[in-house]
């Protein structure tokens, strides 16, 4: 994962509560690990009932099913800006590389991220960016 910048918002509040600030280092571990193949270590920043949901996927439930789900080690994210309030946490930027289930992606995202009070991911949903007028003439 490569922050540019070290560009963090939350609403004219400080991001420097214990929670905030644990949930945005684990927003970037999260990237790191992805990228360098750390399956342990990505399964390690999960709660044991986390919800992963991705477009056109069913969502994936649990530990084990979100470390397949996620695509460890696939994809390279480039992340332009993190905005944190409280427990969540909203990345946004480019990434590049296959999906979990083989499918190339290039594109913008957003992955929006909950975590539980001991700073273990609950949920992410990741959003592309779609040009809607491309998408309204594809067959």
């Amino acid at each position: 994962m490569r922050l540019v910048g070290d560009h963090c918002e939350s609403g004219g509040r400080s991001t420097t509560g214990p929670l905030t600030a644990v949930c945005l280092d684990h927003v970037r571990l999260m990237y790191h690990y992805l990228e360098q193949g750390d399956s342990d270590g990505f399964a390690s920043l999960l709660d044991q009932n986390v919800v992963l949901w991705y477009p056109g996927r069913s969502p994936a439930r649990g530990w084990r099913a979100a470390e397949s789900y996620a695509g460890v080690g696939r994809a390279a994210h480039t992340v332009s800006a993190m905005f944190a309030e409280n427990n969540h946490v909203a990345a946004v930027g480019h990434v590049t590389g296959t999906d979990g289930i083989g499918n190339m992606i290039d594109g913008d995202f957003a992955d929006i991220y909950t975590f539980s009070s001991s700073g273990l991911l609950v949920s992410q949903k990741k959003y592309f960016f779609v040009d809607p007028a491309a998408s309204a003439h594809a067959p």
